[in-house]
Protein backbone atom coordinates (compact mmCIF):
# COMPACT_ATOMS: atom_id res chain seq x y z
CA UNK A 1 0.00 0.00 0.00
CA UNK A 2 1.37 3.41 -0.99
CA UNK A 3 2.28 5.71 1.87
CA UNK A 4 -0.31 8.48 2.31
CA UNK A 5 0.77 12.08 2.66
CA UNK A 6 0.12 14.10 5.80
CA UNK A 7 -2.34 16.20 3.78
CA UNK A 8 -4.26 13.08 2.73
CA UNK A 9 -4.36 11.83 6.30
CA UNK A 10 -5.63 15.16 7.58
CA UNK A 11 -8.32 15.43 4.91
CA UNK A 12 -9.36 11.86 5.53
CA UNK A 13 -9.55 12.45 9.26
CA UNK A 14 -11.66 15.57 8.73
CA UNK A 15 -14.01 13.70 6.42
CA UNK A 16 -12.73 15.41 3.29
CA UNK A 17 -11.49 12.35 1.41
CA UNK A 18 -12.72 11.78 -2.18
CA UNK A 19 -14.88 8.88 -1.01
CA UNK A 20 -16.40 11.00 1.77
CA UNK A 21 -17.05 13.81 -0.69
CA UNK A 22 -18.76 11.39 -3.14
CA UNK A 23 -20.91 9.95 -0.34
CA UNK A 24 -21.89 13.45 0.71
CA UNK A 25 -22.79 14.36 -2.88
CA UNK A 26 -24.90 11.20 -3.23
CA UNK A 27 -26.77 11.99 0.00
CA UNK A 28 -27.33 15.57 -1.18
CA UNK A 29 -28.74 14.36 -4.54
CA UNK A 30 -31.13 11.99 -2.76
CA UNK A 31 -32.26 14.81 -0.48
CA UNK A 32 -32.88 17.13 -3.41
CA UNK A 33 -34.94 14.43 -5.16
CA UNK A 34 -36.99 13.94 -1.99
CA UNK A 35 -37.57 17.68 -1.77
CA UNK A 36 -38.83 17.83 -5.35
CA UNK A 37 -41.19 14.93 -4.69
CA UNK A 38 -42.51 16.53 -1.51
CA UNK A 39 -43.02 19.82 -3.28
CA UNK A 40 -44.96 18.10 -6.08
CA UNK A 41 -47.07 15.71 -3.94
CA UNK A 42 -47.57 17.86 -0.82
CA UNK A 43 -47.08 21.52 -1.63
CA UNK A 44 -48.49 22.66 1.73
CA UNK A 45 -46.16 20.51 3.82
CA UNK A 46 -43.01 20.83 1.75
CA UNK A 47 -41.89 23.99 3.52
CA UNK A 48 -42.14 22.23 6.88
CA UNK A 49 -39.94 19.38 5.66
CA UNK A 50 -37.22 21.84 4.66
CA UNK A 51 -36.84 22.93 8.29
CA UNK A 52 -35.08 19.63 8.95
CA UNK A 53 -32.11 20.84 6.91
CA UNK A 54 -29.88 22.66 9.43
CA UNK A 55 -27.82 24.59 6.91
CA UNK A 56 -28.99 27.98 8.15
CA UNK A 57 -27.48 29.42 11.32
CA UNK A 58 -29.68 29.52 14.42
CA UNK A 59 -31.09 32.81 15.57
CA UNK A 60 -28.28 34.91 17.06
CA UNK A 61 -28.27 35.66 20.74
CA UNK A 62 -28.67 39.11 22.15
CA UNK A 63 -25.86 41.52 21.25
CA UNK A 64 -25.39 42.00 25.01
CA UNK A 65 -23.25 38.84 24.74
CA UNK A 66 -20.81 40.85 22.65
CA UNK A 67 -18.50 42.97 24.80
CA UNK A 68 -14.89 42.47 23.66
CA UNK A 69 -13.70 45.09 26.15
CA UNK A 70 -15.29 43.35 29.16
CA UNK A 71 -12.59 41.60 31.20
CA UNK A 72 -15.13 39.89 33.50
CA UNK A 73 -17.00 38.43 30.52
CA UNK A 74 -13.72 37.22 29.00
CA UNK A 75 -12.77 35.45 32.23
CA UNK A 76 -16.23 33.88 32.39
CA UNK A 77 -15.74 32.42 28.90
CA UNK A 78 -12.21 31.29 29.74
CA UNK A 79 -13.40 29.52 32.89
CA UNK A 80 -15.40 27.12 30.71
CA UNK A 81 -12.18 25.71 29.22
CA UNK A 82 -11.50 23.23 32.01
CA UNK A 83 -8.66 20.82 31.31
CA UNK A 84 -10.99 17.78 31.35
CA UNK A 85 -12.93 19.41 28.50
CA UNK A 86 -10.10 21.16 26.67
CA UNK A 87 -7.04 18.89 27.06
CA UNK A 88 -4.83 20.59 24.48
CA UNK A 89 -1.37 21.32 25.87
CA UNK A 90 -0.84 25.07 25.38
CA UNK A 91 2.92 24.59 25.18
CA UNK A 92 2.67 21.90 22.51
CA UNK A 93 -0.23 23.52 20.65
CA UNK A 94 -0.09 27.26 21.48
CA UNK A 95 -2.50 28.13 18.67
CA UNK A 96 -5.19 26.10 20.46
CA UNK A 97 -4.63 27.78 23.84
CA UNK A 98 -7.92 28.51 25.59
CA UNK A 99 -7.45 32.32 25.86
CA UNK A 100 -7.23 32.62 22.06
CA UNK A 101 -10.67 31.07 21.72
CA UNK A 102 -12.18 32.94 24.67
CA UNK A 103 -10.95 36.28 23.27
CA UNK A 104 -12.79 35.48 20.02
CA UNK A 105 -16.09 34.92 21.82
CA UNK A 106 -16.02 31.13 22.16
CA UNK A 107 -17.01 29.09 25.20
CA UNK A 108 -16.23 25.43 25.76
CA UNK A 109 -19.52 23.54 25.79
CA UNK A 110 -18.33 19.93 25.76
CA UNK A 111 -15.29 17.71 25.22
CA UNK A 112 -13.10 19.52 22.66
CA UNK A 113 -16.17 21.51 21.59
CA UNK A 114 -16.53 25.29 21.31
CA UNK A 115 -19.68 27.36 20.73
CA UNK A 116 -19.86 31.06 19.95
CA UNK A 117 -21.48 33.02 22.77
CA UNK A 118 -23.22 35.23 20.17
CA UNK A 119 -23.94 33.45 16.88
CA UNK A 120 -23.99 29.93 18.50
CA UNK A 121 -21.89 28.30 15.79
CA UNK A 122 -19.99 25.24 17.10
CA UNK A 123 -16.80 23.41 16.23
CA UNK A 124 -15.48 20.05 17.44
CA UNK A 125 -11.71 19.61 17.46
CA UNK A 126 -10.18 16.14 17.36
CA UNK A 127 -6.57 14.99 17.47
CA UNK A 128 -5.14 11.63 16.44
CA UNK A 129 -2.13 11.05 18.71
CA UNK A 130 -0.02 11.01 15.53
CA UNK A 131 2.38 13.97 15.98
CA UNK A 132 2.79 14.93 12.32
CA UNK A 133 -0.93 14.71 11.63
CA UNK A 134 -1.81 16.63 14.77
CA UNK A 135 0.51 19.50 13.88
CA UNK A 136 -1.24 19.81 10.52
CA UNK A 137 -4.65 19.53 12.16
CA UNK A 138 -3.81 22.30 14.62
CA UNK A 139 -2.93 24.56 11.71
CA UNK A 140 -6.40 24.00 10.29
CA UNK A 141 -8.14 24.29 13.65
CA UNK A 142 -6.44 27.61 14.41
CA UNK A 143 -8.24 29.10 11.41
CA UNK A 144 -11.58 28.14 12.99
CA UNK A 145 -11.07 30.75 15.73
CA UNK A 146 -12.49 33.35 13.34
CA UNK A 147 -14.98 30.97 11.69
CA UNK A 148 -18.27 32.40 12.98
CA UNK A 149 -21.58 32.64 11.16
CA UNK A 150 -21.84 35.55 8.69
CA UNK A 151 -22.27 38.95 10.32
CA UNK A 152 -21.25 37.70 13.78
CA UNK A 153 -19.64 40.62 15.57
CA UNK A 154 -16.93 38.40 17.09
CA UNK A 155 -15.58 37.78 13.58
CA UNK A 156 -15.09 41.53 13.16
CA UNK A 157 -13.50 42.39 16.48
CA UNK A 158 -12.24 40.16 19.29
CA UNK A 159 -10.99 41.00 22.76
CA UNK A 160 -7.53 42.54 22.73
CA UNK A 161 -4.60 40.89 24.44
CA UNK A 162 -4.64 43.67 27.03
CA UNK A 163 -8.06 42.49 28.22
CA UNK A 164 -6.51 39.31 29.62
CA UNK A 165 -4.16 40.89 32.14
CA UNK A 166 -3.93 41.36 35.91
CA UNK A 167 -5.04 44.89 36.65
CA UNK A 168 -2.72 47.30 38.45
CA UNK A 169 -4.63 50.45 37.51
CA UNK A 170 -5.38 50.92 41.21
CA UNK A 171 -2.14 50.03 43.07
CA UNK A 172 -3.74 50.25 46.51
CA UNK A 173 -6.48 47.81 45.47
CA UNK A 174 -3.88 45.47 43.96
CA UNK A 175 -2.01 45.45 47.27
CA UNK A 176 -5.21 44.93 49.24
CA UNK A 177 -6.10 41.96 47.02
CA UNK A 178 -2.60 40.57 47.58
CA UNK A 179 -2.93 40.73 51.35
CA UNK A 180 -6.44 39.25 51.24
CA UNK A 181 -5.13 36.31 49.19
CA UNK A 182 -2.38 35.80 51.75
CA UNK A 183 -4.92 36.02 54.56
CA UNK A 184 -7.04 33.31 52.91
CA UNK A 185 -4.28 30.81 53.81
CA UNK A 186 -4.01 31.92 57.44
CA UNK A 187 -6.57 29.41 58.71
CA UNK A 188 -4.75 26.50 57.05
CA UNK A 189 -1.87 24.51 58.46
CA UNK A 190 0.97 24.88 55.98
CA UNK A 191 3.62 23.38 58.26
CA UNK A 192 3.98 20.30 56.04
CA UNK A 193 3.87 22.28 52.80
CA UNK A 194 6.99 23.35 50.94
CA UNK A 195 6.29 26.30 48.69
CA UNK A 196 8.76 26.32 45.81
CA UNK A 197 9.70 29.76 44.54
CA UNK A 198 11.82 29.32 41.39
CA UNK A 199 12.17 33.08 41.06
CA UNK A 200 13.51 33.52 44.63
CA UNK A 201 11.20 36.39 45.44
CA UNK A 202 11.82 38.03 48.81
CA UNK A 203 8.59 37.23 50.63
CA UNK A 204 8.60 36.47 54.34
CA UNK A 205 6.05 33.65 54.58
CA UNK A 206 4.66 30.81 52.43
CA UNK A 207 1.28 32.58 52.50
CA UNK A 208 2.76 35.71 50.95
CA UNK A 209 4.67 33.72 48.34
CA UNK A 210 1.48 31.98 47.25
CA UNK A 211 -0.40 35.29 47.18
CA UNK A 212 2.37 37.02 45.23
CA UNK A 213 1.93 34.51 42.42
CA UNK A 214 -1.84 35.01 42.37
CA UNK A 215 -2.93 32.00 44.41
CA UNK A 216 -5.70 32.06 46.99
CA UNK A 217 -7.03 29.36 49.31
CA UNK A 218 -10.27 27.59 48.54
CA UNK A 219 -12.49 25.56 50.86
CA UNK A 220 -11.50 21.97 51.43
CA UNK A 221 -11.96 19.87 48.29
CA UNK A 222 -12.50 16.18 48.95
CA UNK A 223 -10.83 16.53 52.35
CA UNK A 224 -7.84 18.40 50.91
CA UNK A 225 -7.02 22.08 50.98
CA UNK A 226 -6.42 23.61 47.58
CA UNK A 227 -5.02 26.78 46.03
CA UNK A 228 -6.90 28.46 43.21
CA UNK A 229 -6.01 30.98 40.52
CA UNK A 230 -8.83 33.17 39.19
CA UNK A 231 -6.91 34.05 36.01
CA UNK A 232 -6.05 30.61 34.59
CA UNK A 233 -8.52 28.67 36.78
CA UNK A 234 -6.09 26.04 38.00
CA UNK A 235 -6.98 24.30 41.26
CA UNK A 236 -4.04 22.55 42.91
CA UNK A 237 -3.84 20.53 46.11
CA UNK A 238 -1.75 22.04 48.92
CA UNK A 239 0.27 18.94 49.66
CA UNK A 240 3.99 18.16 49.71
CA UNK A 241 5.74 20.59 47.40
CA UNK A 242 3.83 23.40 45.74
CA UNK A 243 5.49 25.16 42.82
CA UNK A 244 4.06 28.67 42.95
CA UNK A 245 5.26 29.46 39.43
CA UNK A 246 4.81 26.34 37.34
CA UNK A 247 1.45 25.21 38.75
CA UNK A 248 -0.18 27.92 36.64
CA UNK A 249 -1.26 27.32 33.07
CA UNK A 250 1.55 28.49 30.78
CA UNK A 251 -0.58 31.34 29.41
CA UNK A 252 -1.60 32.71 32.82
CA UNK A 253 -0.78 36.45 33.02
CA UNK A 254 0.57 35.94 36.55
CA UNK A 255 3.60 34.21 35.02
CA UNK A 256 3.48 34.75 31.23
CA UNK A 257 4.86 37.49 29.05
CA UNK A 258 7.93 39.70 29.22
CA UNK A 259 6.68 41.33 32.42
CA UNK A 260 4.54 38.80 34.34
CA UNK A 261 2.13 40.11 36.95
CA UNK A 262 3.99 38.63 39.91
CA UNK A 263 7.03 40.79 39.07
CA UNK A 264 4.89 43.91 38.90
CA UNK A 265 3.30 43.04 42.24
CA UNK A 266 6.70 42.27 43.78
CA UNK A 267 7.95 45.73 42.80
CA UNK A 268 4.79 47.29 44.16
CA UNK A 269 5.23 45.47 47.46
CA UNK A 270 8.78 46.77 47.80
CA UNK A 271 7.52 50.31 47.27
CA UNK A 272 4.85 49.85 49.95
CA UNK A 273 6.75 47.46 52.19
CA UNK A 274 5.27 48.83 55.41
CA UNK A 275 1.67 48.18 54.37
CA UNK A 276 -0.05 45.45 56.42
CA UNK A 277 -3.60 44.19 56.80
CA UNK A 278 -4.58 42.38 59.99
CA UNK A 279 -0.96 41.38 60.61
CA UNK A 280 -0.56 39.38 57.39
Amino acid sequence: MAKRSISDLVNSYLGESPKASKDLADRFSRMQALRRKLTHDHPHTASASLSMDHTDPPSPRSKTNYAPWDRTALLHRLSSFKFVRWPFDELKYPRLAAPEWAKAGWICTGPCTVTCSLCTKSHVLRLTDEPDVDVALCGKYAKLINDHYPNCLWAKRRSSDSTYTVSFSDPDQALTDYFLRAKSFSSLSLANLTVLDPEHTTTSTPERTLALFGWQARPSFGGRHVAYCDMCFRTVSLEGEFDALHNHRAYCPWIAGSLPAYKVLSSLCKCRKNMVIDGI
